[in-house]
């Protein structure tokens, strides 16, 4: 950006120049100089990672990848089994319902767990990561 439009910019927001060049740099109102030094605190606070803590009730990041694998599976039988009406020739629920017995868990704890982490992407995208690998791993 070239010098005049810089100080354009910076004119048509309140900021005028104090005084002359001095020295090769440029002197700022105070406000202008306060708007740059919070436009740089927003930026550097948002750049930090915030490690998000998994709630007590809500199950764990590995055993959520082992489920949500085993949901992959039971979708793709469910799909696999369409009429041609496209209704399923097997119950869903069943499928769903021999995932909780095999982790131990209910309905209510899987969906709060699953918004929980649908809430949290970048532990979604590490849920995921995890289940294309273990599916990888299956289909060989």
């Amino acid at each position: 950006m070239k010098m005049e439009n810089l100080m354009k910019i910076l004119k048509d927001n309140g900021c005028y120049l104090k005084g002359k060049i001095a020295d090769g740099r440029l002197q700022i109102t105070n406000f202008c100089y306060l708007l740059f030094v919070i436009c740089c605190l927003i930026i550097i606070g948002c750049n930090q990672k915030k490690e998000t803590i998994i709630p007590q009730n809500i199950i764990p990041k590995d055993t959520m990848a082992l489920m949500m694998t085993d949901v992959q599976i039971a979708e793709a039988k469910i799909v696999g089994n369409l009429d041609k009406d496209g209704k399923s020739k097997i119950n869903p629920q069943e499928y769903y319902y021999e995932i909780y017995q095999k982790y131990q868990i209910n309905e209510k704890k899987f969906k709060e767990s699953f918004t929980f982490y649908t809430a949290h992407p970048e532990l979604f995208d590490e849920i995921y990561e995890e289940v294309v690998t273990q599916l990888k791993k299956q289909q060989k």
